[in-house]
């Protein structure tokens, strides 16, 4: 299994399913979901040059609900990584009803 579908499976039980890679597509009217995306991240590399079999991607996860307090809820149910930082929240104007979000970066580590 890829570091992706790690993220998936274990992030799908949180919103039915609704898990997106990069961004939700256009055509999905769900009331919560959640995205997420490689944004960087460290680099293994070996004195000699060869690379290990372990990944550490920094990984942003956005959870998106049209309700504040459920968007937070959902945020603090992640599985267990290393945080990079505190949440940002992030509120969309421009939709009927008002979009929330919570967008927080990850270091996963992935064998």
């Amino acid at each position: 299994m890829t570091v992706e579908d790690d993220l998936y499976a274990t992030l799908k039980t949180l919103v039915s399913g609704h898990v997106y890679r990069d961004v939700k597509p256009q055509n999905v009217t769900v009331a919560r979901w959640i995205t997420f995306q490689h944004v960087g991240g460290e680099s293994l590399i070996y004195l000699d040059g060869s690379t290990p079999d372990l990944r550490q991607p920094r990984t942003q996860i956005n959870v998106w609900a049209y309700d504040r307090d459920e968007v937070t809820a959902l945020a603090l149910t992640l599985f267990q990584a290393s945080p990079l930082g505190e949440p940002i929240s992030v509120r969309e104007d421009d939709t009927e009803p008002k979009l929330y979000g919570t967008i927080q970066d990850f270091r996963v580590a992935h064998t």
